[in-house]
């Protein structure tokens, strides 16, 4: 993705600040092209080698939203981003929608971290999503190699890693003036809070993590089993549920019996395009149609199209899984994949796992651990400390939120940290899945609870929340199903 044009800094200094004060003499207001107008922005260097403090220094876009009341004397809310990959900034638009009760009272601080959005970005897009089970060929083999030659005098990728975002994080909190913060983590953002929280206790108020992603628990080792749990409650739903059991009986042992079909021979189609209108032959394979259906577990209104694509793929209809495809490249196109391998090779697949359940019944299988193994095998990494592996035990005030259905951090991650951490207070969103925050419910807890950290939190709105109707046909969901 480009890099936005960025705001000089007009000066830094590094006192300690009031909580909620603007940090206006280290950022400048956002031009136009830089984020919103009442936002600050800037763009603070730092050592790519933290290390040794040597060779090149690379810069970190940052956007501050003012809390909305001026005399707020809370923690500002530092939000760290997903992937890993997302920048945090790049996405500063749909934060400012879904926090706005947030930002009433606190300053909310969006970087994009290194290798992300505008902070000196890893781009990799000669490859697929290897985190979605997609198998890597010679082609995107060649396109990893490809990425790295054009890297050669722009990063050196081993550096692209948590443990050194958390130290730029912390950089930037004590160049902001801020002494003490909050976090929001999401998925892997919440990895990085966790590694802070043990780094930097001491400037930690409260944490919010949504979709909860231990270091110790290695993805893609676990991604198998996970998956198919998420996809086994959707078969259940759907066969409790009597107007999707009555149009799409016998679902489960038809996505088993799809896959196989496709495993033992690949089906040639010719598929339109809704937009041109032109035709292109395509192939579909088992891969194809398992990435499509880890895709739409992620998203609980792409979910309840799950039994109308079995339906329609038994028939030779393909076109809501290149749909899905179309829409998950999109969001895709989000991640700077370069620093998802770098993380994801200095992390995960050199860590490796020796607690990962089996992958043998899943319906994945092993296609995104061979090729995660695979991708390591060209991409340089070093591996992270061991001492960075695990999230240390910790009195940090938390609230933990995680969705039902999610098929990559299940609600068992948040409760093997909330055995080590005595502050937490767990949230399992019934209905949702990644990303389980994001709804008016939850972020007024969020806003509650980081106003209070000690307060009793109101959580009775979380029981009505329910997982999306199934679309029966292409005219949409039965409006009798009443389960929202």
């Amino acid at each position: 993705m480009k890099c936005l044009r960025l705001v000089a800094i007009v000066a830094l200094f590094t006192g300690g600040c009031a909580p909620g004060s603007r940090p206006s003499q280290a950022l400048a207001p956002c031009a136009v092209a830089e984020g919103p107008a009442d936002a600050h922005c800037g763009v603070l260097d730092v050592w790519e080698n933290r290390q040794a403090k040597s060779g090149r220094r690379i810069g970190l876009k940052v956007i501050v939203l003012p809390a909305l009341r001026s005399a707020a004397a809370t923690h500002p809310v530092f939000l760290l981003a997903g992937g890993p990959g997302q920048g945090a900034a790049a996405l500063v638009d749909g934060w400012r929608r879904l926090l706005g009760p947030i930002q009433r009272a606190h300053d909310i601080v969006l970087v994009d971290a290194r290798g992300t959005g505008a902070s000196h970005p890893l781009e990799c897009k000669e490859t697929g999503t290897v985190l979605q089970g997609a198998e890597l060929d010679a082609r995107s083999t060649e396109g990893l190699r490809s990425c790295l030659a054009a890297y050669r005098d722009y990063a050196d990728v081993t550096q692209y890693t948590t443990a050194n975002a958390v130290d730029d994080l912390d950089e930037v909190r004590a160049r902001l003036g801020y002494s003490t913060i909050d976090l929001y983590g999401v998925s892997y953002g919440t990895r990085v809070a966790m590694m802070y929280v043990s780094r930097y206790r001491a400037h930690v108020g409260a944490v919010v993590l949504d979709s909860v992603f231990p270091p110790e628990n290695h993805v893609p080792s676990f991604l198998a089993t996970d998956a198919q749990r998420s996809l086994d409650l959707l078969v259940k739903g759907c066969e409790a549920d009597v107007p999707c059991r009555t149009r799409f009986p016998n679902l489960g042992a038809r996505i088993q019996a799809l896959l196989v079909r496709l495993a033992a021979a690949p089906q040639q189609i010719t598929l339109r395009d809704p937009r041109t209108g032109v035709a292109h032959e395509a192939t579909v394979t088992r891969t194809r149609v398992t990435r499509t259906l880890l895709t739409a577990l992620y998203v609980p209104e792409w979910t309840s199209l799950v039994p109308l694509l079995i339906d329609q793929a038994e028939r030779g209809h393909f076109d809501v899984v290149f749909a899905l495809d179309r829409l998950a490249e999109q969001l895709s196109d989000t991640i700077s994949k370069g620093l998802q391998y770098s993380v994801l090779c200095a992390e995960d697949i050199a860590a490796g796992s020796n607690d990962a359940p089996p992958a043998v019944s899943s319906f994945i299988g092993t296609d995104a651990e061979r090729s995660a193994r695979h991708l390591c095998s060209v991409w340089p990494s070093v591996p992270t400390s061991a001492s960075d592996w695990h999230s240390e035990p910790s009195d940090v005030a938390a609230l933990l939120i995680s969705g039902e259905l999610d098929p990559i951090t299940p609600p068992s991650w948040a409760e093997l940290l909330a055995k080590r951490w005595t502050r937490a207070h767990r949230i399992v969103v019934p209905g949702a899945s990644h990303n389980a925050s994001a709804s008016e419910c939850l972020v007024g807890i969020m806003a509650a609870f980081l106003t209070d950290p000690s307060a009793d939190l109101d959580t009775v709105c979380v029981a009505r929340h329910g997982r999306e109707p199934f679309v029966l046909d292409t005219s949409g969901p039965d409006p009798s199903d009443r389960h929202q």
